[in-house]
């Protein structure tokens, strides 16, 4: 069968490139993107200092089979029911904190923006609203780049 596939990785790609190309301050976080500059994955992200002058946006997507079966077993066995918000709370903590509180910009006003589907919205990170979270959630329909 032809034609084209559309899959996550090329939609984040192109998402990640629109971005940082329309915003020369732009570093996007994500896992699902290669191939763009100005681009950090959740895990080489951490402890990274120096992006205060940055607008940070952040790409959450599904989490793998893998890694969702391997949340749910460890949830279980530590008897943490909603250990997936958890994780996403964790990540979107992490990524936020480049740019924000302690090391936000004296220089410029900075944003730190949260991109992702609205099937992961509705079903995990909507629900972050509800648990007072560090990091402010609120949905938007433009392109905020």
């Amino acid at each position: 069968m032809g034609g084209l596939r559309f899959s996550v990785h090329t939609g984040v790609t192109n998402l990640a490139q629109e971005i940082t190309e329309s915003n020369r301050n732009a570093i996007v976080i994500s896992d699902m993107v290669r191939g763009v500059g100005r681009v950090m994955n959740f895990q080489s992200m951490k402890g990274v200092n120096g992006l205060e002058a940055n607008d940070v946006y952040i790409s959450v997507t599904c989490l793998s089979p893998p890694k969702y079966a391997e949340l749910n077993v460890m949830g279980r066995w530590l008897d943490i029911p909603n250990i997936i918000q958890k994780y996403y709370q964790d990540q979107i903590n992490q990524a936020v904190g480049r740019n924000r509180g302690f090391r936000q910009s004296s220089d410029r006003e900075t944003k730190a923006t949260l991109i992702t589907s609205r099937r992961l919205w509705r079903s995990v990170l909507s629900g972050l609203l509800n648990n007072a979270p560090r990091v402010q959630l609120y949905e938007i329909t433009d392109k905020p780049w």
